[in-house]
């Protein structure tokens, strides 16, 4: 592809000396010039390029001589287009300098120096809805400090990976008092990272504490000793006076609100599953069961979850025919922590790797829906659609038929419907949970390069198909960075990416229907495959708990669809960074977020779904993320799902009402019922209680 790029200032005008980069998919650099004279670039060998970084004159050289923000620009039309012509506006920017002190108490100068605290690839600009906002970092040649360039457009919030003594390294907020940073006239003289992130943990911790008390929940002596150590920190980083006495006593500050506030949001949890999960459920017994009369006493005890305990086991490589459901250890291994669901991946690219030529079958039977219905398992669809890319050219075909690149967008739902209408047909009824599509409108998975219009007509024409054959089935749309990391406020301006709850508004919007929302929850893996790398900066369970219950305002009930944290921390020539928790990950550490994990998760009312994602280490997505050693020998992490899915059932005794019915104290799901009159036993049964 040739691409010709005209850069202008915000009036017009050209500007010479902007650096141009395209991008690829993964967002590997496939060309790089600089604008001449008249602001025009041409870059000649950029295929396999999706998008353009636009970085001003003077950008890497002194942050006090750039006037303008770097830009992203997604190039428009056919993916596979021969040649793209774009004229791009940069927007002024105002660059406000951040005062940082390292854990040694030394200030961050030059770039590099320091302890590796402030990592200017791990920085977030968010707006006041905390949705992504336009905004740079720029450390680099002659500068002396980190600064931040903001725009005038609105005030923004940092996020920023940061470590935070005593607690971990994790993603940080500053808000500015709650108020923001921006540039009104009041533009800040700098920005004090260490003091600004103390100050935002402690007045979020004083919110959800008062939360907490508002709503009935009760603080143990332990968090409110936590807190009173927090709020005496906090008290010394406001008497301090020299900057670095106050970096110091900051740090300390932040690492007591973040503990505090893990121990709050594990309290509430525990408390919200004995008031959500562990209700009063009633059924009828003397109308199903002859010889019962009020006044019998029933022993009850829970045998399955209604809630959906899953696990992928990946089957390129645990194929049936090298782990037989009938004899290979996999299969009990699962069912004894609890896994009661199974991810089936529908990849249209292996069904249907040539247009109209289709390998259904040959695919169905390495890991075929009706035996694994048959050994206990509910099964849901997986990334049928999904329009991942990778490196150009020979991984854009990974999960995307290659063919589907030269399909116009108005032609692409008739294709996405036949491909779902097969796969109804050859799987249902064996598999009653769909997926309309996978990770919708971002930059690594909008392949087609589609707008929000064109994709929704997409998922219209997946639901569609699948309903038109199946009506009893639900149907999810999953979603990753579901806090809109990476995602550029230039291209959801431009129309090709938008954060997932903005995606799912916008479908509800058009009158999509779809059953279920998916979030993808890889907050502190790492990725380190043929296909995958990269990772996810770690998130405070504040954070976690904060975005599951904005997605659940959809109205809908939420999946947490796939997490995975590794028992092993990254080799340090990987050049990784992205956060720790309480330490660096292995597998005391990996069982210890499980159960944070899923307690927290599974207290969420509207959740319905946690899929962990791998059975074992080998081949799974996050690095070393199984639950298992490849001998099928339990981690600590899968000892911690065990016992966790088996202390949520709910057994007791409890006497048959006047009316006939029993009311039974537990989660919903499968119940085993001993109805008894004195030492007489009146009767056995299996009971569903919803």
């Amino acid at each position: 592809m040739e691409i010709r790029c005209l850069v202008q200032d915000p009036s017009g005008r050209a500007l010479a000396k902007a650096k141009v980069v395209a991008r690829g998919a993964n967002g590997a650099e496939v060309a790089v010039q600089h604008t001449g004279e008249d602001g025009w670039v041409t870059l000649q060998q950029a295929a396999g390029a999706v998008r353009l970084e636009i970085f001003p004159p003077n950008w890497g050289e002194f942050a006090l001589a750039v006037h303008y923000l770097p830009k992203f620009y997604r190039i428009p039309g056919s993916p596979r287009r021969s040649s793209a012509e774009v004229e791009v506006k940069l927007s002024e920017a105002f660059p406000v300098p951040l005062v940082a002190y390292d854990l040694d108490g030394q200030r961050l100068t030059k770039p590099g120096l320091g302890d590796g605290r402030l990592n200017v690839r791990q920085f977030e600009f968010y707006g006041l809805d905390d949705l992504p906002a336009r905004g740079a970092v720029h450390w680099a040649g002659l500068d002396e400090q980190p600064y931040v360039l903001l725009s005038r457009e609105e005030a923004v919030k940092l996020a920023v990976l940061w470590t935070a003594p005593g607690y971990g390294r994790v993603v940080c907020w500053a808000d500015g008092r709650g108020r923001g940073f921006a540039v009104d006239g009041a533009t800040p003289q700098s920005i004090f990272l260490n003091v600004e992130f103390a100050r935002t943990a402690w007045r979020r911790l004083k919110a959800e504490m008062a939360a907490c008390q508002r709503d009935g929940y009760s603080l143990s002596e332990k968090l409110q000793e936590e807190a009173r150590m927090a709020q005496a920190a906090v008290a010394e980083l406001e008497e301090a006076r020299s900057e670095r006495e106050q970096a110091k006593a900051a740090d300390k500050a932040l690492g007591l609100c973040l503990l505090a506030g893990e121990t709050l949001v594990m309290e509430r949890a525990r408390q919200r599953i004995a008031r959500h999960r562990n209700r009063e459920r009633v059924v009828g017994l003397s109308s199903m069961l002859e010889g019962v009369k009020p006044g019998d006493v029933v022993e009850y005890r829970q045998v399955a979850h209604e809630f959906r305990f899953g696990c992928f086991v990946n089957p390129d490589s645990h194929p049936v025919q090298r782990v037989p459901l009938d004899t290979d250890p996999l299969w009990e291994k699962l069912r004894e922590i609890g896994i009661n669901q199974l991810p089936v991946p529908l990849l249209w690219s292996r069904l249907e790797e040539e247009e109209g030529v289709r390998k259904d079958e040959d695919y169905y039977n390495r890991y075929p829906a009706d035996k694994l219905r048959e050994a206990g398992f509910h099964l849901k669809d997986h990334i049928s659609v999904w329009f991942w890319q990778g490196r150009y050219p020979d991984q854009w075909g990974a999960f995307t038929p290659d063919w589907v690149y030269d399909v116009p967008p108005e032609d692409l739902p008739a294709k996405v419907y036949e491909n779902k209408k097969r796969l109804a047909e050859r799987y249902y009824p064996y598999i009653k949970d769909w997926q309309a599509i996978n990770e919708p409108m971002l930059h690594h998975t909008n392949g087609p390069n589609l707008t929000l219009d064109e994709t929704a007509a997409v998922v219209q024409a997946g639901v569609d198909a699948v309903r038109e054959h199946a009506h009893d089935v639900v149907i999810e749309v999953n979603s990753c960075q579901v806090f809109g990391e990476q995602v550029s406020a230039d291209i959801v301006e431009q129309g090709y990416e938008m954060v997932p709850d903005q995606f799912y508004g916008a479908l509800a919007e058009r009158g999509v229907s779809f059953d279920a929302v998916g979030l993808q929850m890889y907050y502190g893996g790492y990725m380190h495959s043929r296909l995958f790398s990269g990772g996810f900066p770690i998130r405070h369970p504040w954070d976690l708990e904060a975005i599951i219950k904005r997605y659940a305002r959809l109205g809908k009930p939420v999946r947490i669809t796939e997490v995975s944290v590794p028992s092993s921390w990254p080799s340090p020539e990987l050049g990784l960074d992205f956060g720790w928790w309480h330490g660096p990950w292995d597998l005391e550490r990996q069982a210890e977020w499980v159960e944070l994990f899923y307690t927290l998760c599974y207290s969420v009312p509207e959740v319905s779904e946690i899929t962990w994602w791998n059975a074992t280490d080998e081949g799974a997505f996050i690095k070393d993320g199984g639950l298992m050693f490849a001998d099928y020998t339990f981690k600590p992490a899968a000892e911690t799902l065990a016992r966790l899915t088996n202390g949520w059932k709910g057994e007791g005794t409890a006497q048959v009402d006047s009316k006939g019915r029993l009311r039974a104290i537990g989660p919903a799901g499968e119940y085993e019922i001993t109805v008894k009159r004195g030492e007489e036993i009146v009767a056995r049964s299996m009971v569903t209680l919803r």
